[in-house]
């Protein structure tokens, strides 16, 4: 079984889906990168080193698949765009949470600088 999944970034400030929805405050998302989150997965914020952003409110009120539903998979396709998302994608791949990646070249490419 194959699941896909979007990814958010902190960089994207006012542009994040999960702040326009209404999901979070700009406080909030303000707070949580103070704590080290540097984007989203399915609403779970990560950090730099792709571990999960621990302690806040928001995740206990998440319905859905977990991460560690999510790490049982074989393959797991993330499916991000724009160089602003390249730090949380790279998150994403050294934090084992994505095994593939459906984007366009100048994010690629980005996300490549970091690795390198």
């Amino acid at each position: 079984m194959r699941r896909w999944w979007a990814s958010g970034a902190i960089d994207q400030r006012r542009d994040a889906t999960i702040l326009r929805s209404g999901y979070i405050s700009e406080g909030e998302q303000l707070m949580y990168a103070r704590k080290g989150a540097i984007g989203d997965i399915l609403g779970y914020f990560l950090q730099a080193d792709g571990r999960r952003v621990e302690g806040l409110k928001f995740t206990g009120e998440l319905l859905g698949v977990t991460l560690d539903e999510l790490a049982q998979l074989p393959t797991i396709v993330g499916v991000a765009g724009g160089t602003e998302k390249a730090q949380a994608i790279y998150a994403a791949l050294i934090g084992k949470r994505i095994n593939g990646l459906v984007t366009e070249e100048t994010t690629a490419r980005a996300v490549l600088t970091l690795a390198s």
